[in-house]
C-alpha cells in the first residue's frame, strides 16, 4: 500500500473533504486525485505534472510538501538491501593445493647500482603528475553537477501546475464575484398637471425630497410619514434648504411657491411657481 496515498486519503477524510471539493480547490481532475491516492502514477501525464499535483494536494490538506515529496521519492526509488555473498567453503584435505617445488636460482653477482646525478632525479620527479590533481578536478565537476541539479529542481518544483486546457478543463460554475445589479432608474410622474394641489408618484423608493429657497424666503410645513415639522427657508440665511425622507408619503404646505425649488429623489422639478399658498403630495408608487 502506498504510504503517500494513504496519508493523503486519511488527511482528506479526517478534514471531511470530498474528492469533488478537493478538485474545486486544487483545479485537479478527480481521476488524477484518485490515481495519486491509489499510487497509480501511470495515469498522470508526466513527471512534472505528478510532482505539481502532489504538492498542491499536500498544501491544500495541510501536509508538509517536503514530507510528501520524500514519501513519493521512497516509493519511486525504494532502498535496496545490500547483497551479502555467502562465505566460500574451506577446501578439504583431499583438495588442498600442493605448492610446486621451487628450484633454487643460481647465484648471480649483484649488479652495482649506479647513482644518478641529483639534477636528473629532480627533473624526473617534476615530470611526474601529481596524484591529487585528477581527484580535485573530479570533485569540482561533481559539485557543479549537484548545484546545477538543485537549481533545475527549484525552477520546476516551485512552478504552479500548468492549466493546460487538454489536461485540466476549468471547473463548471462561477469563478469570481458576480457584479452588483444596476439599480433601476428613478421615475417621478406628475399625476395632475395644471391643478392647484400637485401629486407626484415616485418609483423606486424610499422617498427623498429637497426644498430649496431661491430669490426670496419661503415658509414650509411638512409631514414625512408620521413626522411633522415646519421651517422658514431663506437663501441668504442659515436654512436655505430642507431635506425630507420617508418610506411612503410626504406632504408639503408651501407659503411662497414662487421662491421654492422642488427636487424629488435627485430629479430637479424646477421652481413651483404661483402666488398663493400651495399643498403638494409626493407618494411612493405602490405597483409600478
Amino acid at each position: 500500500m502506498s504510504q503517500l496515498g494513504e496519508l493523503l486519503r486519511q488527511r482528506r477524510e479526517a478534514l471531511g473533504i470530498t474528492l469533488e471539493e478537493l478538485q474545486s480547490r486544487t483545479k485537479i481532475r478527480i481521476k488524477y486525485l484518485e490515481a495519486i491516492e491509489a499510487a497509480d502514477y501511470d495515469v498522470i501525464p508526466g513527471e512534472v505534472y505528478l510532482r505539481g499535483f502532489i504538492r498542491s494536494m499536500a498544501s491544500e490538506l495541510g501536509i508538509d510538501q517536503q514530507e510528501a515529496m520524500q514519501l513519493y521519492q521512497l516509493e519511486k526509488e525504494p532502498v535496496k538491501e545490500p547483497v551479502v555473498a555467502a562465505p566460500a567453503a574451506p577446501p578439504t584435505a583431499k583438495e588442498a593445493p600442493v605448492a610446486p617445488a621451487v628450484k633454487p636460482e643460481p647465484a648471480t653477482k649483484p649488479i652495482a647500482t649506479v647513482q644518478q646525478p641529483r639534477s636528473t632525479q629532480l627533473s624526473r620527479s617534476r615530470k611526474k603528475p601529481a596524484k591529487g590533481a585528477p581527484r580535485l578536478l573530479w570533485l569540482l565537476l561533481l559539485v557543479g553537477i549537484v548545484v546545477a541539479g538543485v537549481l533545475v529542481w527549484d525552477k520546476f518544483a516551485g512552478q504552479p501546475v500548468v492549466d493546460d486546457p487538454n489536461l485540466l478543463p476549468p471547473i463548471d460554475g462561477p469563478t469570481g464575484e458576480e457584479p452588483e445589479p444596476t439599480p433601476p432608474p428613478v421615475q417621478v410622474v406628475l399625476q395632475n398637471p395644471g391643478e392647484a394641489k400637485p401629486i407626484y408618484f415616485v418609483h423606486p423608493g424610499p422617498l427623498e425630497v429637497v426644498l430649496t429657497a431661491e430669490g426670496d424666503s419661503c415658509w414650509v410645513g411638512v409631514k414625512a410619514d408620521s413626522s411633522a415639522q415646519s421651517a422658514t427657508l431663506n437663501p441668504k440665511g442659515q436654512t436655505p434648504s430642507l431635506t425630507l425622507q420617508a418610506q411612503n408619503e410626504i406632504t408639503v404646505r408651501v407659503g411662497n411657491p414662487a421662491a421654492l425649488r422642488l427636487t424629488i429623489n435627485g430629479l430637479d422639478q424646477g421652481i413651483m411657481g404661483g402666488t398663493k399658498a400651495t399643498d403638494l403630495t409626493i407618494k411612493l408608487q405602490p405597483n409600478p
